[in-house]
């Protein structure tokens, strides 16, 4: 998506002016985006996360040898590489993961959102609502909105269902280029 952008190269510029904080804990390093700016995370498998104001990734300093677990507060713009037999889980306080191998997507899951959005620009990813344990394959160009009140229903005929549409890329992503 941004492989032979000239935009690319001034979002990278502006992270590299833009202050991101880290906090280093047992483990693992928090990222976190203020508001009004956005940040540039290269992750220890050099996958890249693009974080938007007022986003909290926490990273372990090293991943496991089996999966690669995150957890996003916020809105995320990830380009996750490729590895067969080491798969991405980005988790959110909403109860959303997103499962991945490698690809591209974008993930908005700020704490007081009522809907976790996820849109798909390129590979695949299953996103998994936790408590329910629902899984859903989205593709290229679709997004899928979770409502995150689901977890507070009383049964499953009061809970709502994820909405899979095709996505509208550039109004979902063209934060990460500046033009939203």
């Amino acid at each position: 998506y941004f492989a032979n952008n000239k935009t690319n190269d001034k979002y990278l510029e502006a992270c590299r002016q833009t202050e991101l904080l880290q906090e280093q804990h047992q483990g693992s390093v928090t990222y976190i985006a203020n508001a009004g700016t956005k940040s540039l995370v290269v992750l220890p498998d050099s996958s890249i996360v693009r974080l938007n104001g007022e986003s909290k990734l926490i990273v372990p300093q090293r991943f496991a040898a089996d999966v690669r677990e995150l957890f996003l507060t916020g809105e995320g713009y990830f380009e996750v590489r490729h590895h067969d037999d080491w798969p991405m889980n980005v988790r959110t306080a909403n109860g959303v993961t997103v499962k991945v191998l490698g690809t591209t997507f974008n993930l908005s899951a700020y704490e007081n959102d009522e809907k976790v959005k996820v849109t798909l620009i390129e590979g695949s990813i299953v996103v998994k609502e936790d408590k329910s344990n629902h899984e859903h394959k989205i593709l290229p160009n679709q997004e899928i909105n979770i409502d995150v009140n689901n977890s507070n229903a009383r049964s499953a005929s009061d809970m709502k269902l994820p909405k899979i549409k095709h996505a509208d890329i550039y109004k979902n992503t063209g934060w990460v280029k500046g033009e939203l």
